[in-house]
């Protein structure tokens, strides 16, 4: 690339071995490795996957005395290594010891004088394609020769160290969010964990809203004058504003003898019951004991609610009416504003799965969702497929972070598109991969266009709404199938999930809301590593851009130096 590109004003055009001394490694008999300590490390081209810039370690360690043995040698901080030999070479991995140490034979260095090393880390980056250096071959190789013979644009020192100052501000911005996704990638497994095997009540899920309202209430001093009946309306008010979605109701007059909940949050004129709440203004622990028992009573009949909630203000004696159930959630109030809370506490029982909760069932997958794919390819040739239309074609090769990738898929005709109803994909399919790499797992969002599928992928359907899809979508996504896959593929060298077995998958099926709980969670995590990826895939945008401009000389940087050195003058 540099050959191509204007010499800037102050920069020269050389050649690597003007500027550095190019090595090669040493062999490393299998006797001296596996050692994790010593005097210095000594790198393998396996070590290069750890980092994308500084070797600070090495998974094999040797001492001074073995290197005199080997006739080795121990090579200087800031030596650029790359791997010479093998399909490594293709991958580009350069890399700046950050140690003194040695590397094997299938590694070569560059040793620089007079330059600095992160710059030619960058430059490297940029115009330097060890493929192209290596040749198609059998075995790619590149020799010390070829590799001394490589053009460079060469700034003057201060520039070349401002630049690579640049270009690393923009390198720990993309490493400070590579850690930041896989932090949350880290929370979002743990929370699968959890969220498939214990499952969350509708109280733990909602319980920063409940919460909310009933500080608001006390803040307002609901709870300190008028008839409870006040604060009961007082109270449904503010819940109300925290569930717009759904309808509070409350009881106008309190009546021991109904058992109807002082509020309920529900959708009227259907059974979906969020709800049955208890209110109490005093500590009166006869008739605090009495609304616990009516909670207790309703969460067995067949309102349906998901959970049960008693609420009390000007309440000290916390424990002695935690102590009541074990069945129902309690928020409670001191006199003082001290909110304490008690969720009910879940029961659970064993199952094919393991331990589950007891509201939950296994099922199989054929006893819940249709399963099709495309049979064969009805005639269907690489030679159809359209660079643009209307109609998408999806194979696995499109998944990408569990959803399609509508940018990599090619197009059919409409004939094709309408040859098979049952393949044209719909909002909230879930496809996974049946050839090739087996269990690979998207959900289907929006589509912007109609899509069919290809041959390797089946899409599954809820029978009668048996389940929320994207909650399946995470069972499939999660560890339950990845034991299911590697039972399956124990023992066989066939990579394709018949249907056969895969109808027999079992799956921890929750109450459809409760799915749709967890689904929610997981979701909003994935969302958050969703928009860090964009912002990572923005930086690296960035990056390549500044590249171009820096590397290039397009754009100089002298001005900034001139900066520093201005700063420097009056500091002194």
């Amino acid at each position: 690339m540099a050959d191509d590109v204007r010499v800037p004003e102050g920069w020269k055009r050389i050649k690597l071995g003007e500027i550095a001394e190019v090595v090669s490694g040493f062999g490393f008999p299998v006797k001296y490795q596996g050692r994790d300590s010593g005097d210095y490390p000594f790198i393998k081209v396996e070590d290069l996957n750890r980092t994308s810039k500084y070797i600070i370690s090495a998974d094999n360690y040797i001492d001074k005395a073995t290197i005199d043995l080997l006739k080795a040698k121990i090579f200087p901080s800031g030596t650029i290594i790359f791997p010479k030999i093998g399909m490594a070479v293709y991958h580009n991995k350069y890399r700046i010891l950050k140690v003194f140490a040695t590397f094997d034979n299938n590694i070569a260095g560059v040793i620089l004088t007079d330059s600095s090393p992160e710059f030619l880390y960058y430059y490297f980056l940029w115009a330097v394609d060890l493929k192209q250096i290596a040749g198609e071959t059998a075995v790619p190789s590149v020799k010390k020769s070829s590799l001394e013979l490589i053009p460079i644009l060469l700034p003057p020192l201060p520039e070349q160290r401002k630049i690579a100052e640049i270009l690393e501000t923009i390198d720990n911005a993309i490493e400070k969010t590579d850690k930041i996704i896989e932090k949350y990638k880290r929370i979002k497994q743990g929370l699968m964990q959890d969220l498939l095997t214990k499952g969350i009540t509708a109280f733990e899920f909602e319980k920063n809203k409940l919460v909310t309202a009933v500080r608001i209430a006390f803040e307002c001093g609901d709870h300190l004058f008028g008839r409870e009946e006040n604060l009961v309306s007082h109270l449904s008010r503010y819940l109300q504003e925290m569930y717009p979605q759904w309808d509070v109701d409350s009881e106008v007059e309190k009546n021991e003898e109904r058992q109807r909940p002082d509020i309920i949050i529900h959708k009227r004129s259907t059974d979906k019951s969020l709800f049955a709440i208890e209110v109490k203004k005093s500590e009166n622990l006869s008739a605090i004991k009495r609304d616990v028992e009516k909670l207790e009573n309703l969460m067995l009949e067949e309102y349906h609610y998901e959970d049960a909630v008693f609420i009390g203000f000007n309440i000290e004696n916390f424990e002695e009416i935690f102590d009541l159930s074990d069945r129902i959630n309690f928020i409670l109030v001191s006199k003082d504003g001290d909110i304490n809370v008690k969720p009910r506490i879940r029961r659970f029982k064993d199952s094919p799965l393991g331990r589950m909760p007891e509201e939950w069932k296994v099922v199989e997958l054929g006893e819940v969702s249709i399963l099709k794919g495309r049979i064969g390819w009805h005639g269907l040739t690489t030679q159809e497929y359209l660079e643009d239309g209307e109609y998408y074609l999806v194979t696995g090769i499109n998944f990408k972070d569990g959803q399609i990738d509508w940018n990599s898929c090619v197009y059919v005709s409409k004939k094709r598109y309408e040859m098979d109803k049952n393949i044209q994909l719909k909002e909230n399919d879930v496809l996974v991969t049946k050839d090739g790499t087996i269990g690979k797992v998207a959900y289907v969002g929006k589509l912007p266009k109609p899509a069919t599928l290809g041959t390797g992928v089946f899409v599954l359907r809820p029978i009668d709404d048996a389940y929320y899809p994207r909650y399946l979508y995470y069972v499939l996504t999660s560890f339950i199938f990845d034991k299911f896959i590697e039972i399956l593929q124990a023992g066989s060298t066939i990579n394709h999930l018949y249907q056969r077995d895969f109808v027999t998958f079992k799956i921890p099926l929750p109450p459809l809301p409760e799915q749709k709980r967890i689904a929610s969670i997981l979701s909003q995590i994935d969302k958050t590593i969703e928009r860090e990826q964009k912002y990572k895939e923005k930086l690296e945008r960035i990056k390549r851009g500044l590249m171009e401009d820096l590397l290039s000389g397009k754009v100089r940087v002298n001005h900034l130096i001139e900066d520093v050195k201005d700063v420097e003058k009056v500091e002194a």
